[in-house]
C-alpha cells in the first residue's frame, strides 16, 4: 500500500509541475478574428493529457487494491470506476466528450462480458444437469480483449488527443450500432 500511495504522489507532483504556464509567445490580442470563425481552443499539454489518463487508471487500481485489502466495501465502486473511465480522461481533458463516453462504454461492456463469462465457467451445481461451459472462454477473451485494447488505446492516443484540440480539430474512434443489431467501430470528427 506505501508503494502504491508513492508512486500517486509521483504522479500528481508530476502532473502539477507539467501544468505550470508555458513560455511560448502570446498571440497578439489586438488581432480582430472574423465573426463566423470558431473560437481556439484553450492551448493545453499534452503530457498532463497523458498524466491523467495513466494516472486516474492507477488510481483506480490502486483503490481496488486497497478495498480488497482493508475490507473497504463500497469503496472499491470508486476504484471500478476509475478503471473503466479513467484511461479517457485525457480525452476528457482534451475536450472530446464523445470520444471519452464510447470507449468508456466500449471498457464497460468488455468487463461486463468478460465477468459474465467468467461466472459462466465457474458456476456448478450440486445435483442436476450441469450448465454448458462452451461459451465462456470466448466470452472471456472477447471481453477481456475489448477491455485491455480500449484501455491501452486510450493511454496511447492521450497525447495526440491534446494535441489535435490544441490544433483545433478532432477526430475520434467511436463504437457504432447499427440497425441490424450490428456492431463496430466509426471515425468521427471536425476537421
Amino acid at each position: 500500500m506505501r508503494n502504491a500511495l508513492v508512486v500517486l504522489a509521483l504522479l500528481i507532483s508530476t502532473t502539477v509541475a507539467s501544468a505550470q504556464p508555458s513560455l511560448a509567445p502570446i498571440a497578439d490580442p489586438e488581432e480582430p478574428a472574423h465573426p463566423m470563425a470558431a473560437p481556439k481552443p484553450d492551448v493545453t499539454n499534452p503530457d498532463l493529457g497523458a498524466a491523467l489518463a495513466v494516472g486516474t487508471t492507477l488510481g483506480g487500481v490502486a483503490i481496488i487494491a486497497a478495498t480488497v485489502k482493508y475490507n473497504l466495501g463500497a469503496t472499491g465502486w470508486i476504484g471500478v470506476t476509475g478503471l473503466l473511465v479513467g484511461p479517457s480522461a485525457g480525452h476528457l481533458y482534451a475536450g472530446e466528450w464523445a470520444h471519452a463516453l464510447g470507449m468508456s462504454a466500449l471498457r464497460t461492456a468488455g468487463a461486463l462480458v468478460l465477468t459474465i463469462g467468467l461466472v459462466n465457467a465457474t458456476t456448478t451445481y450440486s445435483d442436476g444437469p450441469q450448465p454448458d461451459h462452451r461459451n465462456a472462454t470466448s466470452m472471456m477473451l472477447v471481453g477481456g480483449a475489448a477491455y485491455v485494447i480500449g484501455t491501452l488505446y486510450d493511454i496511447y492516443d492521450a497525447r495526440s488527443a491534446v494535441r489535435r484540440a490544441n490544433a483545433g480539430s478532432t477526430r475520434t474512434i467511436v463504437p457504432t450500432v447499427g440497425t441490424q443489431g450490428g456492431y463496430g467501430l466509426a471515425v468521427a470528427g471536425r476537421f
